[in-house]
């Protein structure tokens, strides 16, 4: 019981080290918020700028197959979390 315990306060700490600058968002302090707002673009331009490099490899790999795209070196280093896995396409 206690190991959850500890446990839950892992998770709230690794997700305010995450996210806490969100708050920031909607904070009262105006540089706050504009520290918060720059963060927030930030983290929309690396994701936009994954997204099109994920994209441009997949095309690249169309030729391949599906089953094959995922053998690709590339799509095997991507981290599983954000990577759908072959499965996810099998109908």
């Amino acid at each position: 019981m206690a190991e959850e315990a500890v446990a839950g306060a892992d998770d709230a700490r690794a997700w305010d080290e995450r996210l806490g600058w969100a708050f920031g968002l909607i904070a009262d302090d105006p540089a706050e918020r504009v520290a918060a707002l720059v963060r927030l673009a930030e983290a929309r331009k690396k994701v936009a700028d994954a997204l099109g490099r994920s994209n441009e490899m997949w095309r690249l790999t169309l030729p391949l197959g599906t089953q094959e795209q995922y053998r690709e070196p590339a799509f095997l280093q991507a981290p599983s979390d954000v990577s759908p896995s072959p499965e996810a396409f099998a109908a």
